[in-house]
């Protein structure tokens, strides 16, 4: 296996393989592009997806939330504690995502026992907490295996694996998984509730896309199961009655069943996306132009060419060579970065990496022992000040320099390179 990595919102492809320069498709054994295609799948899922927008807009609240605490501070202590915010329903938000995006597990099982959809209790109470709303009833699809006690919850991230999987699997012939968390996630739940789906591989691959168009994918892709299971389709049918919930729109999933999922608009108000990349990505801070109309120029690709083209990505197994429409969408997509086994970025564009900074600043906030996680491609590239002791341990402290790093900006930007920052043991 060739191993590789997508960094959801990142926008960051990594792969076990030495990139250069005018590298063709043909320098790509097959298991490199198994595995290339696996990750790229991963980038087009962030950049045309309900569920994928859904987490971007998340980070960008919680680094704006992050930073409005920091400047309030005469001495910063971090990790930040979001309590001190004054939003009261920072902490129901963070874990209602964290709900949807679901469990993780890596590891080869036995056997399933059970497959609950049921209620999520404990987030009921926290969202109870937080709202006017009487009688909060978060639905959650739970999956018993190897007689464990706890189950693993269903969410966003087995969904997304899970088709990767089946694309490279079914298309360019990586190899067979089996009982596999997270990749057979999907299969092992179609073998559960309707097996006869198993034969059609392109068919759960459309039922893991049109369930990321919405934020609680699990619940979506389950309650969709069980709807073509009671209707008996040929595969044929099922695809084009997936297109169909596209194409009718979201609301068209709430005629499947009422308790699909409630939005729940107390926690943040709606706020456009554009106000987010402008915040992430300040159009008035040096070197950030560049990176403020790359953001928005992928996303408004991403959601027209899903307007124009539904289930595009499913739509993959219908064509002769499949490796024909990843080449079609690399030429109209921007490309994502590449970074080989050398931590190289493919194509040195040191405008594009500066996409990474606001994450690298939220990370910094929530996890200061690992310290800026930028330092690795910094020292490799044209940053003069990169300095381990420094980026590894107090990075807020490249503001004193002449040449600051790009992200000393973000903390003059803010207002913090005059505060005192303290590690919180």
């Amino acid at each position: 296996m060739v191993e590789g990595r997508y960094y959801p919102g990142t926008f960051v492809l990594e792969m076990e393989k030495e990139f250069y320069e005018e590298m063709l498709y043909s320098s790509f054994s097959y298991e490199e592009m198994a595995t290339f295609v696996h990750e790229y799948i991963h980038y087009l899922q962030d950049i045309s997806t309900v569920y994928a927008l859904t987490l971007y807009q998340h980070r960008a609240k919680l680094l704006q939330l992050n930073l409005a605490v920091a400047q309030r501070e005469k001495v910063v202590k971090i990790p930040i504690s979001l309590e001190k915010c004054g939003i009261p329903n920072v902490y129901a938000k963070t874990e209602e995502l964290s709900f949807y995006e679901g469990d993780k597990l890596e590891k080869k099982i036995h056997h399933i026992n059970e497959i609950q959809i049921g209620n999520e209790e404990i987030l009921d109470e926290i969202l109870k907490e937080y709202s006017d709303c009487k009688n909060v009833k978060i639905p959650a699809i739970l999956i018993y295996y190897d007689d464990k006690d706890i189950p693993t919850t269903f969410g966003a991230r087995y969904i997304m694996e899970s088709m990767a999987y089946l694309i490279e699997k079914n298309c360019f012939g990586a190899d067979t998984r089996k009982k596999e968390f997270p990749y057979n996630v999907c299969e092992i739940i179609c073998e559960k509730i309707y097996p006869e789906l198993l034969l059609y591989p392109q068919c759960i691959v459309g039922l893991c896309e049109i369930a990321l168009m919405y934020e609680h994918s699990g619940v979506a892709f389950c309650l969709i199961l069980l709807e073509l299971k009671k209707k008996k389709f040929d595969s044929l049918n099922i695809i084009s009655y997936l297109e169909n919930l596209i194409n009718c729109n979201i609301k068209k999933l709430e005629e499947i069943n009422v308790s699909l999922v409630k939005n729940i608009d107390f926690l943040f108000p709606p706020v456009s996306l554009v106000k987010n990349i402008d915040f992430l990505f300040p159009p008035n801070l040096k070197y950030m132009d560049v990176p403020n109309e790359y953001i928005k120029t992928i996303f408004r690709c991403g959601l027209e060419y899903r307007k124009k083209n539904h289930l595009f990505i499913t739509n993959m197994f219908f064509e002769k060579d499949p490796l024909n429409c990843i080449k079609t969408w690399m030429e109209y997509f921007p490309t994502p970065m590449f970074f080989d086994k050398k931590k190289q970025l493919y194509g040195n564009n040191d405008e594009i990496i500066k996409l990474l900074i606001p994450l690298a600043l939220l990370e910094y906030f929530e996890y200061p022992k690992n310290g800026c996680s930028l330092f690795e491609y910094c020292k490799d590239s044209k940053m003069k000040n990169a300095n381990e002791d420094v980026c590894k341990k107090e990075p807020w402290k490249q503001c004193l320099n002449n040449e600051i790093c790009p992200l000393a900006w973000y903390f003059v930007r803010f207002d913090l390179e005059n505060k005192k920052f303290e590690i919180v043991k």
